[in-house]
């Protein structure tokens, strides 16, 4: 701070707000002259107390460097700048550019006392660049230009400026197209973030680039056109002709419909300017889904290309589940090639789309690897909009998890005015307060990213045509219908019935007219309902439909329903053969799926599988499967998940959370297995929702085993990783207790030592550093000795960072020395990634304690290490900067606040945290004094 401060002098009261501005005005005094003391000594170790300092001076208030006694390097580089603007010679700017190009401070990019600086050197820089630009010269000259004005704009995207200046560079090295591609990213840019269009000259420029050299006889070059993409295809969902018109929706359509993106035959009324998410909100069967049908089929006819997702109530929040439905459907429709291409582009899809059969690399960070499957969903999006506007449909967002909401929240929040658009459908009262999901959706709705569709119950008046539409197609499709004496209208009587029962909701009321329908003893609608008969709530009115079907029909809706959101009718059929008594036959079967499909309880739908689409079946509305699965005994729900699980192991063994769902729920021995599986696909993922909640069952059912102890304490360490991921500290404490406690009565240890040293670094990570300390010098410390290397590395790294935390370095070190001897001799390169974990702690710690040249040492020597075990490049930047602070003469580092004190010997008690370096040249003949805390 003081060599960034005019003169080199700061006064105390602004060293302590921007050091301390948490602390009170006490406490923060009270740090400055703790750190400045260790300053003085630590740059002059021979320095008397109470001496006066050969670099650090006080006049009062007022803090500074000793003028003379240090040279600033960025002071140094802006005179040699200034200096290369004078002369105006190509290499000397070129390397003054050069020189200012670096970042500075990296480890304080945020501070905002730096802020001043950074925008100085940041226009000098730019001066530098534009001096280089207007050089005259060779081509050679003009790609020098375009090489540092490209890394300008990178850096400054909105300077229109530095955009016409890299596209005359562009023009005088000949490339005319790459001039355009500038135009044409500024004006996306422009557009997106201010709302205006490129300036008068700029436009002029891509006119150059445009026309390009025109030829003598005056003609010009055109592109050739793209071929054209393949033809849209609907979804499935939009495939099957409705029979009954929608009623009483007509503003709630429109209010939908202005949602869309713009094409030629549909503009927004709004200009464009609607929220980029669409969410029709409403109770269980007053219509979502069906009204989003509608508006997809508008939009499909319109030349909107229209992806198709659901969540599943009945399979549970799948990871991505909605989204990556939506996307398997829609490459499921398209030309081989067109997926190839997408897969090429968007490697890191693989993983969520195994159509694509690729796999995103290894060795990243989760942060990373999730934050580049967001980019790549988004890339892909924007992608396809660049042949035809796109809407995404997600129906039942209420069962989709966590995941699908964050990234739906990213793709609104970043797809910019790119003709994309998200329609959802949602139970608001199926997400609880303190729903996460409900947070996020909140937190975007609150962004203006989110408008608001609430679908209400029909009035009296659609409710009564409703009702008559429903009558005359139950009477169109009755296999007993001759036409003859036959009433088409429900009766006055019958409709008031219909409408008090129903209150208006849809779903209630098309059931309640079927129920009547086929009861009435006459086949007409003369009769009301006995109240003895109607039923509460649409179970019971499913209860009365399902019971009047054939046994083995009702059985069939057993098979369907207890396969969840959609069953494909191979798997279907095989079920329906081997879990069920009596078996149903094919043509039995056959029959039973007619009279269901007729009834209008089930569609049939085209699903996807293994990347390719199949015959499937659905339930109408998903309600009536929930119904149907609640009425089934629990002997026949474990047999029919027993087969369902059986089919799937056959045809394909890789649906691993449709396996562990079916197992878990007939609970079967074997499941166990599968929740494995799916926890670790899930973790693996970075879906950590969904990691945590099979982990949970898992756990859950290896605890009611007599003999899975061991086994469930390796699941709770994964579990408590998942949840340390996840930040939920307090969980993974008391789950990591729980395991420590069963794997020591066990006998355990190995696993027992991994525990304690999991639990020492929640401790730690929480904030209770000497809990953890205590942890681990408790009974876990005389179980070490007898343990396998990984375990001892990991006591001992574990012990090494929690020493480090309470400021204790050199007992650290002596914990990381034991934990980097353990760590080397485990085989096969084990150890690995806990080797260097504790070098990056060991050089931490040299560092602080002023053993520099040791410090740069561990800190090299670790780097090769963190990229090939961990991956890790926050650690592979913390890494980086303690070995650059090793090379450096001297740097100045800002302590932290005080420790609470510790009852145990202790060479210091200040809390050290993430400081800020600056590194500075001394002058010729200055003493040269190492880092300082």
């Amino acid at each position: 701070m003081l060599a960034l401060a005019p003169g080199y002098r700061l006064h105390r009261d602004q060293v302590t707000e921007a050091c301390w501005p948490d602390v009170d005005l006490n406490t923060a005094r009270r740090n400055l002259r703790v750190s400045l003391h260790t300053a003085r000594h630590t740059l002059e170790p021979e320095l008397a107390p109470r001496g006066v300092s050969s670099y650090l001076a006080t006049d009062g208030d007022l803090l500074s460097l000793v003028p003379g006694a240090v040279e600033v390097d960025v002071v140094a580089a802006e005179r040699a700048a200034v200096a290369a603007l004078d002369s105006g010679c190509q290499d000397t700017l070129a390397a003054a550019w050069t020189t200012l190009s670096q970042e500075l401070l990296p480890e304080d990019r945020y501070a905002a006392w730096a802020d001043t600086r950074r925008r100085e050197l940041a226009s000098l820089r730019r001066r530098l660049a534009l001096a280089l630009a207007d050089l005259p010269g060779s081509a050679h000259r003009a790609q020098q230009a375009v090489w540092v004005l490209e890394r300008e704009v990178a850096a400054d995207e909105l300077d229109e400026a530095l955009h016409r200046r890299l596209m005359s560079a562009h023009l005088a090295a000949g490339d005319h197209s790459r001039a355009a591609e500038v135009y044409g990213r500024l004006r996306e840019l422009l557009r997106e973030q201010l709302g205006t269009a490129p300036e008068p000259e700029t436009q002029e420029l891509y006119g150059r680039a445009l026309h390009r050299a025109a030829p003598r006889d005056g003609s010009r070059t055109r592109p050739e056109p793209s071929a054209p993409p393949a033809p849209l295809a609907p979804p499935a969902a939009l495939r099957r002709a409705e029979v009954i018109p929608l009623r009483g929706r007509a503003s709630t359509l429109a209010a939908v419909l202005a949602g869309l993106p713009a094409t030629a035959g549909h503009v927004d009324g709004d200009g464009g300017r609607r929220a980029p998410l669409t969410v029709v909100s409403g109770e269980s069967g007053v219509g979502k889904t069906r009204l989003v049908t509608e508006a997809a089929r508008v939009a499909a006819a319109d030349g909107i290309a229209v992806l198709w997702g659901a969540a599943h109530e009945a399979e549970g929040p799948l990871p991505y589940g909605a989204i990556a439905d939506a996307l398997s459907g829609w490459f499921a429709d398209r030309p081989p090639a067109e997926r190839a291409a997408a897969a090429t582009a968007h490697p890191e899809l693989g993983a969520l789309l195994p159509v694509f059969g690729t796999e995103p690399a290894p060795g990243r960070t989760a942060e990373e690897q999730r934050a580049r499957l967001y980019r790549a969903v988004g890339g892909l999006l924007a992608s396809l909009a660049e042949h035809c506007p796109v809407l995404v449909v997600l129906d039942d967002l209420h069962a989709a998890d966590l995941g699908t909401l964050r990234l739906l929240h990213h793709l609104v929040r970043t797809i910019g005015e790119r003709p994309v658009r998200f329609l959802a459908t949602l139970r608001e009262e199926d997400l609880e307060e303190g729903d996460e999901r409900r947070t996020v959706l909140t937190a975007a709705t609150r962004q203006g990213l989110v408008h608001r569709v609430e679908l209400m119950r029909l009035a009296r008046a659609d409710c009564d045509l409703l009702a008559a539409d429903v009558a005359r197609t139950a009477l169109a499709d009755s296999p007993q219908q001759d036409g003859a004496g036959r009433a088409t209208t429900p009766s006055p009587r019958m409709l008031a019935s219909v409408y008090r029962l129903s209150r208006g909701n849809p779903l209630f009321a098309a059931e309640l007219v079927r129920v009547a329908r086929e009861s009435a003893d006459d086949g007409t609608y003369e009769h009301p309902h006995r109240e003895d008969r109607v039923p509460e709530s649409v179970r019971e009115v499913v209860a009365l439909r399902v019971a009047r079907f054939a046994p083995h029909v009702r059985k069939t809706l057993g098979v369907l329903a207890a396969a969840g959101g959609e069953a494909a009718l191979a798997e279907a059929a095989e079920v329906a053969l081997s879990g069920v008594h009596p078996a149903i036959d094919g043509p039995a079967f056959t029959a039973a799926l007619d009279a269901l499909v007729a009834a209008g309880v089930i569609d049939e739908c085209r699903i996807v599988h293994l990347g390719r689409r199949v015959e499937g079946l659905t339930f109408r509305h998903p309600v009536v499967g929930l119904a149907v699965y609640e009425r089934l005994t629990s002997a026949a729900r474990r047999q029919l998940h027993l087969a369902h699980a059986e089919v799937l192991r056959r045809h394909r063994p890789e649906a691993v959370e449709a396996l562990a769902h079916h197992l878990d729920r007939a609970d079967a021995p074997e499941a166990t297995v599968w929740l494995r599986r799916a926890a670790e696909r899930a973790a693996h993922l970075y879906a950590d929702d969904s990691a945590a909640r099979y982990y949970a069952d898992l756990v859950a059912r290896l605890d009611a085993a007599p003999d899975d102890g061991a086994e469930a304490a390796r699941a709770r360490l994964a579990w408590a990783g998942v949840l340390i991921r996840q930040a939920r500290h307090a969980e993974a404490e008391q789950v990591l207790r729980v395991a420590l406690h069963a794997v020591r009565r066990l006998g355990d240890q190995d696993t027992a030592v991994r525990a304690a040293a999991l639990l020492a670094e929640v401790l730690g990570r929480a904030g209770r550093p000497y809990e953890g300390i205590d942890l681990l010098d408790g009974p876990a410390a005389a179980q070490v000795a007898g343990t396998g290397p990984l375990a001892v590395a990991a006591y001992h790294l574990s012990l090494a960072q929690l020493w480090f935390l309470v400021g204790r370095y050199e007992d650290a070190l002596v914990s990381v020395g034991q934990a980097v001897g353990s760590a080397c001799s485990a085989a096969d390169g084990q150890g690995l990634g806990l080797l260097g974990r504790a070098l990056h702690v060991r050089s931490a710690c040299l560092l602080l304690i002023g053993r520099q040249s040791e410090a740069r040492a561990a800190a090299e020597e670790a780097l090769p290490i963190a990229e090939q075990a961990l991956g890790d490049l926050s650690l592979q930047a913390l890494l980086l900067s303690v070995a650059r602070t090793g090379r450096a003469s001297w740097a100045v580092r800002q302590g932290g606040g005080v420790c609470p004190k510790d009852p145990r010997p202790c060479r210091t008690h200040r809390r050290p945290h993430r400081g800020r370096l600056l590194t500075v040249q001394p002058r010729p003949g200055a003493p040269v004094a190492g880092p300082t805390r």
